[in-house]
């Protein structure tokens, strides 16, 4: 309850005036309509209460008043049927059968469920559809006339019966004639005839079961047993309360007397509730309806008169809703016809005009501040005494990966973390002394966790406004470019000065042979020696022209020369050239191409120089004595050229990677071939001319690097 109370007060706290004063009126209605309908609720049920106790009385007395009716109807009834002269006849004749015929057709003239004629000799003569005891003991102990209750067992119910001596006239003036009994049963038919004229229905209780009502589907038991008991008691009427099946009922029990003074039944009489109190509900509904729609006029009226007395201080708010967003050029108006609020109004516009020159002033120094550290270029982090991240600069997050968001008040070691194999760390550079001390370099990974080298210099940096308060200010500078190409150039030249000292160590063995013993060597020497110098030559111009063919892709000087040229040509040339190179290594080239070849324009130069590389690439890397292939063929408007080996095959996923500068291909052994500029050099010789270059590892061993090239030149 006080969490309910709370959260109540909490949201009236946080309402707003025009909300309050809705929801002040609103609960006024409310509470009003409340008070004065609750009185009139309650004076309605009252009243309905005894209205329906009044109807269910006067339906008890006229029930009663209905009995005495009937049994008077029946007395009468029995006299004047008695008194006739052909009743009398038929009895003294002892005409049975005429008789019995004359009695059935009375009967069915007045209506009555049972009429019989109890003769001088004991014989009872008459239609009897209701069984009724013998004569004998229903005019025991009764005097002629008489009209009373008779109650019949097995099962029990109840009949209303009269007698009256036959009266002596015409052939029997003398003697008596017998006597005439009349009865009428009180069975559903008769509660149903009750009901239609006492406007409610109608029971009839006999040794406490319900023997005869005018209810449908009633239980055999009276509505309320406890009420029926305290009648039989006190032989008074009551009126009470009862349920049949989804219906309530007003009950009015009474009790019915015989002339013997015994309680012979009880009389029951139901009013259905349900009805009476749906209506009363409706009623109640509908007065309540009425206060909610009042309450819901009253609170359309607060509204608008709310709306017009807070306009001009919710237009304030609104002016500085846009004043804390930062929109400080929007003037405030101050002409709402309120003086006080005109006032506050133009002190709030004048508190605008300064804050937009103060910010004026303020992002001026900003953009300044900005601008110098945009010249930098370098990432700036600040730690706090804890070492946490309490400022990332736009550059530190371009270095690292992160955004600044997600690492402010992060601790540094998740920020910067240490490169696998590194023993430096971001905390052995913190704990050394700042004053004096160097950039320290440090290998971390970035948000994608790639190694990167970061030259970091530290100092400290304290707050004007809290002297105890002192902030470690750290200054990165990513050098993992730098570091990079100081290895690919140290790599480089090693690879280079390996390269050029094997053939220039060929050519110089070979010249000193020559100088020594040229005059002793045979012919077959001579031309093995010259064969020698002629291979370590060609291995040094291939050298020197992908060293110069580099040297102008860097430098955007790269051009072709092309001219109309056939295909087959070049080739030729270029197997002669590689002849002496794949004799050497008892390699032979076996070339496959069709018999007719269009047309190139193309640089034949260049083309001969993409074959030298492919075909040297295959004859290093091929096995010595396995046979190297050259295959062109057409596809569509290209000519689809590749050289194929027998070798180890290329590195698995590095396929793309050839082709790039300085990357070089292994051996099995781990050792590294060339310098890596040959497929670079045939990547852009081809893509000059239009067409494109790959490499795949053969199924059956070895690899196959390829290139296109269009059968017509590309456009200028």
């Amino acid at each position: 309850m006080s969490r309910i109370l709370r959260s109540l007060r909490l949201s009236r706290q946080q309402a707003s005036l025009s909300q309050r004063l809705i929801l002040g009126i609103v609960l006024l209605v409310i509470v009003t309509v409340i008070v004065g309908g609750l009185p009139a609720v309650g004076v309605i049920w009252l009243q309905l209460e005894q209205q329906t106790q009044l109807r269910v009385q006067n339906a008890q007395a006229a029930t009663q008043a209905f009995y005495e009716a009937e049994r008077v109807r029946l007395a009468q009834l029995a006299e004047l049927l008695a008194g006739r002269p052909t009743l009398c006849a038929l009895i003294q004749r002892h005409d049975v059968p005429a008789l019995a015929s004359y009695l059935d057709g009375l009967q069915k003239e007045t209506t009555v469920d049972a009429l019989l004629v109890s003769t001088p000799d004991r014989q009872t003569v008459g239609p009897t559809p209701v069984e009724l005891p013998s004569p004998e003991v229903l005019l025991a102990d009764r005097e002629l006339p008489f009209a009373d209750f008779v109650v019949l067992d097995n099962p029990p119910r109840l009949v209303l019966a009269a007698a009256s001596e036959i009266q002596a006239a015409g052939e029997c003036e003398t003697g008596s004639a017998g006597q005439l009994i009349v009865a009428q049963a009180l069975n559903d038919d008769f509660m149903q005839t009750l009901a239609g004229r006492t406007g409610l229905a109608q029971s009839l209780i006999v040794g406490g079961h319900r023997v005869a009502t005018s209810l449908s589907q009633v239980p055999d038991w009276p509505l309320n047993a406890d009420a029926a008991l305290r009648v039989m008691r006190t032989r008074t009427a009551c009126c009470t309360f009862g349920a049949a099946g989804t219906e309530e009922y007003y009950v009015g029990l009474a009790p019915l007397i015989d002339g013997q003074g015994n309680l012979v039944a009880l009389s029951e009489v139901a009013l259905p509730g349900n009805a009476i109190r749906n209506g009363a509900l409706n009623t109640i509904a509908l007065l309540f309806g009425i206060g909610f729609f009042v309450a819901v006029g009253s609170s359309i009226v607060a509204m608008v008169l709310t709306r017009r007395i807070t306009r001009p201080l919710r237009h304030l708010a609104e002016a500085a809703e846009r004043m804390g967003t930062g929109d400080l050029n929007s003037p405030i108006s101050s002409d709402s016809g309120l003086i006080e609020i005109d006032q506050l109004a133009g002190q709030l516009d004048r508190s605008r005009r300064h804050l937009r020159q103060t910010l004026q002033i303020t992002q001026r120094e900003m953009k300044h501040v900005e601008r110098l550290l945009g010249a930098i270029h370098e990432g700036v982090v600040a730690l706090d005494a804890a070492g946490c991240v309490t400022f990332f600069s736009p550059d530190a997050e371009h270095i690292l990966g992160y955004r600044a968001p997600n690492v402010l008040q992060a601790h540094y070691s998740q920020v910067f973390r240490p490169a696998a194999g590194e023993v430096t760390t971001l905390r052995e550079v913190l704990q050394a002394p700042t004053e004096g001390s160097a950039a320290q370099h440090l290998t971390v990974l970035d948000a994608a966790d790639r190694p990167i080298t970061l030259v970091v210099s530290t100092s400290w940096l304290n707050s004007g406004d809290a002297p105890n308060r002192r902030e470690r200010v750290l200054v990165l500078r990513d050098i993992s470019e730098e570091e990079a190409v100081s290895r690919l150039r140290c790599n480089f030249l090693a690879n280079v000065a390996h390269e050029f000292r094997t053939p220039l160590s060929g050519v110089a063995a070979a010249t000193e042979l020559l100088v020594e013993e040229g005059s002793g060597l045979t012919s077959g020497e001579l031309a093995e020696l010259a064969n020698t110098i002629r291979l370590s030559t060609l291995h040094l111009q291939a050298l020197v022209d992908n060293l110069l063919e580099s040297t102008t892709l860097e430098a955007g000087c790269f051009r072709l020369r092309c001219r109309p040229m056939r295909l087959p040509n070049v080739i030729q040339s270029v197997s002669e050239m590689m002849a002496p190179l794949l004799k050497r290594l008892e390699q032979t080239l076996e070339v496959n191409m069709p018999g007719t070849l269009p047309t190139l324009w193309a640089d034949p130069d260049r083309l001969a120089q993409v074959f030298v590389n492919l075909l040297a690439n295959a004859s290093r890397f091929g096995p010595i004595g396995a046979p190297i292939t050259l295959s062109v063929e057409q596809v569509h408007d290209a000519l689809l050229i590749a050289v194929l080996d027998s070798g180890p095959g290329l590195p698995a996923g590095r396929f793309a990677d050839l082709f790039n500068r300085f990357v070089t291909g292994d051996q099995p052994s781990g050792a590294q071939y060339g310098i890596g500029l040959g497929l670079s050099v045939v990547k852009a010789i081809v893509e000059a001319h239009g067409g494109q270059v790959g490499a795949e590892n053969r199924a059956e061993g070895g690899a196959r690097v390829w290139f296109t090239l269009p059968l017509k030149p590309p456009s200028e």
